[in-house]
């Protein structure tokens, strides 16, 4: 015997005219391109670039105006990280 199948009465099934498919189709393409990016690992955030050693030298000298470091400390790491140039 020969089984027959309503879509109209499935529940998981879309009806739509001819004229309609072109929107329908539209449609499903958004709802799979939605499906994808959920499902898609977020790529990693790049990590910030290192400070130059001219932006370290300047940081240093923030911290010895602030009286953090003692003018004999900067200039000793000073001389070091020119060194690296």
């Amino acid at each position: 015997m020969r089984q027959t199948y309503d879509a109209a009465g499935d529940e998981n099934s879309i009806v739509f005219t001819r004229d309609q498919e072109a929107t329908f189709l539209a449609f499903r393409d958004a709802i799979e391109q939605a499906i994808a990016a959920r499902h898609s690992p977020v790529p990693a955030a790049a990590p910030a670039p290192a400070p130059t050693v001219l932006d370290q030298i300047a940081q240093l000298a923030g911290l010895r105006d602030a009286g953090v470091l003692t003018a004999e400390e900067f200039d000793v790491k000073k001389a070091e990280l020119l060194s690296r140039l």
